[in-house]
């Protein structure tokens, strides 16, 4: 029995030397903004806001093979979104009436990596939310909270990871995304106990540029 578990722990030890050679896992930063895709009530507007705090993480990459171009991909982010609304009547519109929304989720990306192009599916945890008017007041006519919102989120990501440095300790690259959240913002719940229609349940598209340093796990 012992040197059945002596050759599964060689075994093990040998596959993780092996395969590592293909890991890569490091810090990334990711500068984005939003805007809401979904439903838009009748009289007011949505506008694209930047986000002030970008999308911070670690990310893993696996190749499945030294010389292949396809890859697993896994992103752990602290995730920031925002957005815009205002009333749809200029003359009325100012910066005391429109409100900047921005919900924040510790997200968990799992996806494919081919030829610099990615594709993830987040799964995002709220861990905040602020909204406020442009003017900077926080006491807006409703009250919205971190416990309002959907848990977990769904986005669907889109991007690229395009390799700018290489060298035997890792690789730098320059970080594309574009995500469209599938689910919308607020629980269902949420818009009727305020009275709301649930349709027009916000949907964030977010779009940003970022870098990432990934260490070649083989060389550490």
């Amino acid at each position: 029995m012992r040197r059945v578990l002596t050759l599964l722990v060689m075994v093990a030890v040998v596959t993780i030397a092996a395969t590592s050679q293909n890991m890569y896992l490091g810090p990334s930063v990711v500068f984005k903004g939003g805007t809401n895709a979904g439903n838009i009530p009748e009289g007011t507007k949505t506008a694209a806001n930047f986000n002030g705090i970008p999308d911070i993480g670690l990310t893993f990459k696996w190749m499945f093979d030294k010389e292949s171009s396809l890859g697993f991909l896994f992103d752990a982010e602290y995730a920031t979104y925002s957005f815009r609304m205002r009333p749809e009547d200029e003359n009325f519109a100012n910066d005391d009436n429109t409100l900047i929304y921005k919900p924040s989720y510790i997200s968990f990306s799992p996806g494919l990596y081919f030829s610099g192009v990615t594709l993830n599916v987040a799964f995002g945890f709220p861990s905040g939310m602020n909204v406020q008017s442009v003017s900077g007041n926080e006491d807006t006519f409703f009250e919205v909270t971190q416990q309002d919102l959907n848990a977990p989120s769904v986005e669907i990501r889109l991007g690229g990871m395009i390799r700018a440095i290489k060298s035997d300790l890792g690789e730098f690259n320059v970080v594309l995304r574009a995500g469209y959240m599938v689910t919308g913002m607020y629980q269902p719940d949420y818009f009727t106990n305020n009275g709301f229609d649930d349709s027009y349940n916000p949907n964030i598209v977010s779009a940003g540029i970022g870098i990432n340093y990934l260490f070649n796990l083989a060389n550490l």
